[in-house]
């Protein structure tokens, strides 16, 4: 809902930040609530994004992953 995107979005050092999530109104809320012009929102599958990432951060995930064995 954006609470993580706009504390990682004020971090020291950030210049740029992809925020992703499955649901498209997750995406539009946080759009709504996040006004930085380094914070990317998009909806997407983690599994369809391409490129290098210096951290990747997963918040709120694994409770959705149903065989997390």
């Amino acid at each position: 809902m954006g609470t993580f995107t706009k504390i990682l979005g004020r971090s020291a050092g950030v210049r740029r930040l992809l925020s992703i999530d499955i649901s498209p109104e997750a995406v539009e809320h946080c759009r709504a609530c996040v006004a930085n012009p380094s914070v990317e929102i998009v909806h997407a599958d983690v599994r369809s994004i391409e490129g290098r990432f210096d951290v990747i951060v997963c918040m709120n995930v694994l409770e959705h992953v149903q065989e997390d064995v």
